[in-house]
C-alpha cells in the first residue's frame, strides 16, 4: 500500500495538566427502528442538506415506516427528523452514484440515460423544491459514469470514468461554472489508468482520489492528490505514500481520511491534510469503501469482517493485536483507537455509503446489506444509528 516508510513518533501525555480529553464514544451499534423507510435495492450514495437526507442507488420503490410504498427510481429525499418520504422524485432511468445539493438545485451523477423522461447521460441538474423538475439549461452529457460530485465557490467539480463531457475531452475530472449560464470550465486535471471516485474542495485546493495511476502525467501522485482549484496543477507539497485504490475520502481541518481497497484486504487511513504524511493506518480484511466523521469518531464501511485495533504494517501479520470482529463497519477515534461500533451487517459487498448527521447526532449507512445486528434487524439497504 505504501511506497515509502514514514516514521511516526507519537508523544502521548495522558493525564498531564489535564490536557488530553477522552475519545468520544461511537454511535450505538443498534440501528434506529420504526422511523426510516426501507428500500427494494441497494443504496450507493447518501448526502444531507439541512434536515433532508438524499439517497441514490438502484432502487425503484421505498417503503415508509407506516407501510406506504412510494415509487422512487434511483433517487429519494427523506425528512431526517421524521423519516417521511418527501415529494421530490426525479425518476432516474439507471443507477445514481452521486448527489450534490447546490442552492435551490440538486446535481445527480451516475450511470443513467434519462431523468423524468428527458434524455440525460450520467449527469443532470434538477430543482430541489417540489418533485424535482429537470433544469433544461444544464446540458452536459458524460460518456462514462459520474461517480463523485463536490461544490466549491461558484463551481461544481465532478469525477468518474468519463473521458468526454459536454462534447469536450476530459480525463475523468471536470468543473462546471454556475450562474446565469452554466459553463464547462478549462479546469481539466488528467487522471489516467483508472477513474476518480472521490473529490473534496478546500481552500488549499481540490483533493482527488481513486484508482488512477497517473495524475497530470505524474506517477508519483497516484491514487490521492491535491490540485489547484484555479488551473488543476498539482500541489506537490501534498505527497501521500498511498499506492492502492482510494474508494472514498473525507477531508477535515487537519486530516484526510481515506477508505482503501484492493487484493488481500483494505485499510482505514488518516493522513496529514497539508503534507499527506501518514498519521495512522489500520488494516481491514476486505475493502474499506466509505468513510465519514461524526464528533470524535471516524467511521468506515465496506465488505470487511475484521479490523486491526492498533498499529499495523502491510496487512494482518503487522497488527500489534489480534484482528477484532467488525462486520461491514468500524469506527476509530481521531488518534486511531478502534471503538466499539459494529453494525454486524450482512451481504458480500456490505456498506457502500456513509453520511454523518451532526444535527441529530446520527449516522446514516447505505449499501447492499439487508440485515443489521447479525440478522436481528431486517433493514434493507439503508440504516441509521443514533447515540447510545
Amino acid at each position: 500500500m505504501f511506497r515509502r516508510v514514514v516514521p511516526l513518533v507519537f508523544f502521548v501525555m495522558v493525564g498531564l495538566l489535564g490536557l488530553v480529553a477522552p475519545a468520544q464514544a461511537a454511535v450505538s451499534s443498534m440501528p434506529v427502528t420504526g422511523r426510516f423507510p426501507s428500500f427494494d435495492a441497494p443504496v450507493y450514495t447518501i448526502v444531507h442538506r439541512g434536515n433532508v437526507l438524499y439517497a441514490g442507488g438502484q432502487f425503484t420503490h421505498v417503503t415508509a415506516a407506516d407501510g406506504t410504498v412510494y415509487r422512487r427510481l434511483g433517487a429519494v429525499a427523506i425528512d431526517a427528523s421524521t423519516g417521511s418520504v418527501l415529494p421530490w422524485n426525479p425518476r432516474v432511468r439507471g443507477t445514481v452514484r452521486a448527489i450534490l445539493p447546490v442552492g435551490d438545485r440538486v446535481v445527480i451523477g451516475g450511470d443513467f440515460t434519462a431523468v423524468k423522461g428527458t434524455p440525460r447521460n450520467n449527469l443532470v441538474m434538477v430543482k430541489r423544491a417540489g418533485v424535482g423538475k429537470v433544469d433544461k439549461l444544464f446540458r452536459f452529457q458524460a460518456d462514462g459514469a459520474v461517480l463523485t460530485l463536490a461544490g466549491g465557490g461558484s463551481k461544481i467539480y465532478l469525477g468518474g470514468s468519463f473521458e468526454r463531457l459536454g462534447g469536450r475531452a476530459r480525463g475523468h475530472l471536470a468543473a462546471i461554472a454556475l450562474g446565469k449560464q452554466y459553463r464547462l470550465t478549462s479546469w481539466a486535471p488528467l487522471a489516467q489508468d483508472g477513474g476518480v471516485s472521490s473529490i473534496a474542495v478546500r481552500r488549499s485546493g481540490v483533493y482527488v482520489a481513486g484508482g488512477f495511476e497517473f495524475l497530470n502525467g505524474n506517477h508519483r501522485f497516484r491514487k490521492l492528490a491535491l490540485v489547484r482549484a484555479s488551473d488543476g496543477r498539482l500541489v506537490t507539497s501534498f505527497d501521500p505514500p498511498i499506492t492502492r485504490r482510494v474508494i472514498d475520502m473525507v477531508v477535515t481541518k487537519q486530516r484526510v481520511y481515506t477508505a482503501i481497497g484492493g487484493p488481500g484486504g483494505g485499510h482505514a487511513v488518516a493522513s496529514d491534510r497539508r503534507s499527506g504524511a501518514t498519521v495512522w493506518a489500520r488494516f481491514v480484511d476486505g475493502d474499506a469503501q466509505a468513510v465519514t466523521v461524526l464528533g470524535g469518531a471516524v467511521y468506515f464501511g465496506g465488505h470487511f469482517s475484521r479490523a486491526c485495533a492498533t498499529h499495523d504494517s502491510h496487512g494482518p501479520a503487522g497488527c500489534a493485536d489480534a484482528l477484532e470482529i467488525r462486520k461491514r463497519g468500524a469506527a476509530y477515534s481521531r488518534s486511531g483507537t478502534l471503538l466499539d461500533w459494529n453494525p454486524d451487517a450482512n451481504s458480500a459487498w456490505g456498506v457502500l455509503a456513509l453520511d454523518a448527521l451532526p444535527g441529530l447526532k446520527e449516522l446514516a449507512m447505505g449499501g447492499e446489506f439487508t440485515t443489521i445486528n447479525g440478522g436481528a434487524n431486517a433493514i434493507p439497504y439503508l440504516a441509521v444509528f443514533g447515540t447510545p
